[in-house]
């Protein structure tokens, strides 16, 4: 053995008699001469390697492969059946912890036994025993008997006697799960710094990033075999092959274990030299793995991976802070279900860095692929490493002969590499955007006593496509030591790159929200009232991605301003608005520093606005969705006279102005409110250059806010202009008309009923009618025979109990040029047939259509009431229409169902959500809101909607549904309930009538909008 081995095993081989019955061992005791009466079990086979002083070896291997029993050998706890091991100096076990303890002594008592137990003398183990105690944590237990204990608490003060015997030579046999987080942290450390001191270490774990980072080499242990030594990742690499392989195939896998790694070459390929300059994507040939693993395949196959970048091409030489796509295509063999993919990234040392499914829940996975599918897996991300080589790794799951199984798997099959990055300074492999801040202190400066910073102060930006000021903006709030929160509408430029790079220590949120064609202007405000709600800053900042907000005072910073005013009562600091813009189209300020270079501008203050853009956090509260930007709720005497200066960079170039406003589409209730003012540009001449005169030269005049304009300068629509195409209230001289829509069983026929009660409103049975014959008159209106089949026909027509002569009137003055005067005749027909002078329609199924009908009738008003989905489900049983019984389908229905009519909702002018259990609990309160809606004042009668209802029940005639025929009396018993007073037993029933497997299925697929309507969650909160 030389001088530079720690240790040396040579067919090292360790075997137990194992014995069938207790009395085989006394006879093999006694007449073993003459037979065996025990089988031999070979813990370990013929093993032998060697241990570098101050080398890590990890140990590997599946539960039973004789990871243990070797470092027992090498312990000497145990003694080899066969071979040697030899071992040069002193050793210590992290084995099996506190096994030495005695329960009845104390724990200082325990700690001179275990210490003598390890080899201390008790000279070694006075000079240590404070650092054990401190190092253990246990305070003052150490003085109580350990039987007092709790098993943490005995493995911490076991595993700190220990690593305090400062050995050559450590063992340790899964021994570092000890304790909490924080205790392992402490662990690890000395474990590190052990290593780091030249002791050697032999480590046996399951856990692979421990494996991969505390060793240099690893060992892989089979059923007492010695596989293969080498680099860890390689190890756990095969061990992995290995134990997923299929078990006909496992034994071959593992016999091409030692024949793999003998052959195997470096596993790295070498990283090109760190440059100065940063170069684009590009595809490099040389760089390719040099040793791929593919587990076997369980009837599917992966494909080759390739990385994407946003131009389309295929790359492996990546860019930081750039967005890819990791793709590969899975071909299936054999029928599977519920099948997921997945891929992750790796460092060099085998370490994950970061993975993802492409699904978690069996509801969002591919529910069933057959032989020959073919499918194309994306995964899209943000490159955050430094420069260096990293290896991606990809899978394939699917449930196969009813158990979930990996049917295919690549590792380290692709490798790319990061590329220098021009002034980075950063070490380690993940970029956090460190930014120093180093300057040598004069002699007389001492550290102050308390902070600088006297206040919390977060900036909420809303942007879009604003990556021209967004980095200016974003670095002066880094100057002002202001925190940031982005809200990004789904910009598709470098807005995304330039928050990244920014880091965390200024942007400490980043959201991106999508977008479909509107510029959501609401949702933005929405949003930033609900981060205000949510932060604990002392002071919240609204403001944009191209505006500047600033001291007027000389020599003062934003932070310094709001700090001052911090110390008074303010509650808001408003804000001056002074807008820069070019005046022609050679001005172009892109790439330069625009606070500094754009010298015109105006002051811009529309009457009866007031910009509250900075509000103290526990004195007053945002409105800005409400105002449209403007608002909070305050007290008029805590607003300060002097204003924040607002510089707003609108367009760096005419161009830039162009891009950022021409054919912005804004949604119809926001050019209600005159959010948007005359900014709805459509043309490209509506943006026109200002006239200089008209505006202030800051290098001249200076600030100057006596000069207000009520318009922007650079806004002048055309005689061409036009509107955009989106759906705005009219004013077509009729009454708001409600339609009344949601989930079945979710309360529709109650309100209707209610309003029905009303001596101004009569509400219609069903129409399901309606949406075929908008259909018909959008393709054809002239078709006067299909439209009464449509109508007529329609098996809910005979509700509406109108006579021949009335239909003949409507049709008889059809206009196929007036198509909606046709539909309100219908409707006019059934109110003057009740004599009332308001009529309204309750069909739930109209969520699915309310575009359709706010397009034809402009007054539809549309009340959608909306109920707790496992109430819902609960109503749905045993009846003939809905998903019935099938808890899932009722889930699935309800969720698709609301959403749907929300996303209608988007789209026209007048929509309502009112809530079932609210009407039951506080039905006049409801009424009044949906009278204000509807324009219908309140009458007490609608409270006593049940006197009334038994006729308006007698409408509901017999109906063929499906193959069986369904009368009018089992429809109206449905509707029994609904003759009575409301009832709050019908709240919450779920919570009686459905088992918890019930709960747990509807929730696992309606959870996320049971939370998003604030409906409390029971099982699915508990897994």
């Amino acid at each position: 053995m030389s001088s530079d081995e720690a240790i040396q095993a040579e067919g090292l081989s360790k075997s137990y008699a194992v014995y069938e019955k207790p009395r085989d061992r006394m006879k093999q005791m006694f007449l073993g001469w003459r037979r065996q009466y025990h089988r031999d079990f070979r813990a370990l086979r013929n093993v032998s390697f060697q241990i570098h002083r101050g080398e890590t070896m990890g140990i590997v291997g599946c539960n039973g492969s004789g990871k243990s029993t070797l470092l027992q050998l090498v312990a000497g706890i145990l003694v080899p059946s066969q071979g040697m091991v030899d071992v040069q100096g002193r050793v210590a076990s992290l084995l099996e912890l506190g096994a030495g303890f005695n329960p009845d002594y104390t724990g200082r008592e325990n700690v001179w036994i275990n210490g003598a137990i390890l080899g201390l003398t008790p000279k070694e183990i006075a000079s240590r025993y404070d650092a054990i105690v401190d190092f253990a944590g246990i305070g003052a237990f150490v003085d109580q008997p350990v039987t007092t204990y709790s098993s943490g608490m005995m493995l911490r003060l076991a595993f700190a006697v220990a690593i305090h015997v400062e050995p050559d030579i450590l063992l340790i046999d899964e021994a570092l799960a000890v304790g909490d987080e924080l205790f392992q942290q402490k662990c690890f450390a000395r474990i590190r710094a052990l290593r780091a001191s030249g002791t050697t270490i032999v480590f046996v774990s399951h856990a692979a990033t421990q494996i991969i980072e505390l060793c240099d080499r690893a060992m892989l242990l089979d059923r007492g075999e010695l596989l293969a030594t080498g680099h860890p990742r390689d190890i756990l690499g095969h061990y992995r092959r290995m134990i997923f392989a299929p078990p006909d195939k496992r034994e071959q896998v593992r016999q091409s274990i030692p024949i793999a790694m003998a052959n195997a070459p470096s596993h790295v390929p070498q990283q090109a030299a760190l440059g100065t300059e940063r170069v684009e994507d590009a595809f490099e040939s040389e760089l390719k793995p040099q040793e791929p693993m593919e587990y076997e395949s369980r009837g599917a196959r992966i494909g080759e991976m390739v990385l994407i970048n946003s131009e389309g091409r295929q790359v492996n030489a990546l860019q930081r802070g750039l967005r890819y796509h990791c793709q590969y295509d899975v071909t299936f063999d054999r029928p599977a279900f519920h099948v997921r993919f997945g891929t992750a990234f790796r460092n060099k040392t085998g370490i994950q860095y970061a993975g993802s499914f492409s699904a978690m829940s069996s509801e969002q996975c591919i529910q069933q692929v057959q032989p020959g599918t073919r499918v194309r897996v994306q995964f899209a991300f943000d490159c955050r490493l430094n420069p260096g080589v990293y290896f991606m790794n990809a899978g394939v799951y699917g449930r196969v002969d009813k158990d979930e199984t990996l049917m295919h798997r690549k590792v380290d099959t692709f490798v790319f590499r990061v590329q220098p990055v021009m002034g980075n300074i950063e070490t380690g492999e993940i970029f956090f955007n460190l930014q120093p801040n180093v300057r040598i202190l004069p002699d007389d400066e001492t550290p102050p006593d308390t902070p600088k910073s006297t206040c919390s102060i977060l900036a909420i930006l809303a942007v879009r496509n604003v990556a021209k000021t967004l980095g200016r903006v974003l670095q002066h709030y880094a100057e002002n030591n202001i925190d940031v929160h982005v809200i990004d509408h789904s910009s598709t430029d470098e807005t995304a790159q330039i928050v990244e790079s920014h880091g965390p220590s200024t942007v400490i949120g980043y959201e991106k929200h999508p977008f479909d064609g509107y510029f959501r202007w609401g949702d933005m405000l929405k949003r930033k009232d609900q981060v205000f709600a949510e932060s604990t800053h002392d002071w919240v900042l609204h403001a944009d991605g191209d505006e500047i907000l600033e001291s007027p005072v000389s020599g003062e910073s934003l932070r310094e301003m709001i700090e001052r005013l911090h110390q008074t009562d303010a509650e808001v600091i408003d804000a001056d608005e002074f807008v820069f813009v070019p005046t022609s189209d050679d001005e172009d300020y892109s790439g330069s520093d625009f606070v500094s270079e754009m010298k015109l501008y105006y002051h811009f203050a529309p009457p009866g606005r007031t910009l509250h853009r900075c509000v103290r956090k526990s004195a007053a509260t945002a409105a800005w969705f409400a105002t449209g930007g403007h608002g909070a709720t305050v007290n008029a005497d805590r607003i300060p006279k002097e204003k924040i200066r607002l510089q707003h960079y609108v367009g760096l170039s005419l161009d830039d102005l162009r891009r950022q406003y021409l054919g912005r589409v804004f949604r119809g209730p926001e050019l209600q409110k005159g959010w948007h003012l005359n900014r709805v540009a459509t043309s490209p001449g509506f943006i026109v250059p200002p006239d200089p005169d008209q505006m202030l030269d800051l290098s001249i005049e200076g600030w100057r806010a006596d000069l207000p304009l009520s318009h922007h300068l650079f806004f002048s629509a055309g005689p061409d202009y036009q509107a955009p195409e989106i759906l705005s209230p009219k004013d077509t001289g009729h009454a708001p008309m409600p339609f009344i829509v949601g989930v079945g069983r979710s309360g529709t026929t109650l309100l209707r009923l209610m309003l029905d009660a009303h001596p101004d409103m009569v509400m219609t049975p069903e129409t399901h009618w309606l949406p075929d014959v908008l259909a018909l008159f959008k393709e054809d209106p002239s078709d006067v025979e299909r439209l009464e089949s449509l109508v007529r026909g329609n098996p809910k027509w005979t509700d509406m109990g109108l006579p021949d002569e009335a239909w003949e009137k409507v049709i008889r003055r059809h206009d196929p040029e007036k198509p909606d005067e046709t539909i309100r005749r219908i409707y006019r027909a059934y109110a003057d047939k009740h004599g009332s002078p308001r009529v309204g329609d309750k069909t739930p199924l109209h969520n699915r259509s309310m575009h359709a009908i706010a397009s034809m009738l402009p007054e539809a008003h549309f009340i959608h009431i909306l109920r707790d989905g496992r109430d819902v489900a609960v109503s749905h049983r045993d009846l003939w229409f809905g998903p019935g019984k099938d808890v899932r389908a009722a889930a699935s229905s309800w969720v698709w169902n609301i959403r749907e009519a929300r996303q209608q909702a988007e789209f026209v002018p007048h929509y309502l959500e009112i809530r079932f259990e609210d009407l039951i609990a506080n039905p006049e309160e409801v009424l009044r809101r949906v009278g204000d809606f509807i324009d219908l004042p309140f009458d007490p009668v609608q409270l006593d909607y049940h006197r009334y209802a038994e006729a308006r029940l007698q409408e509901l005639g017999d109906q063929q549904e499906g193959d069986s025929l369904v009368t009018a009396e089992q429809r109206k018993a449905i509707f029994e309930r609904t003759k009575h007073p409301p009832d709050p037993s019908r709240i919450g029933r779920w919570r009686k009538e459905m088992n918890e497997e019930d709960v747990r299925l509807f929730e696992n697929i309606a959870g996320d909008l049971l939370k998003d309507l604030n409906y409390p969650e029971s099982v699915r909160s508990l897994l």
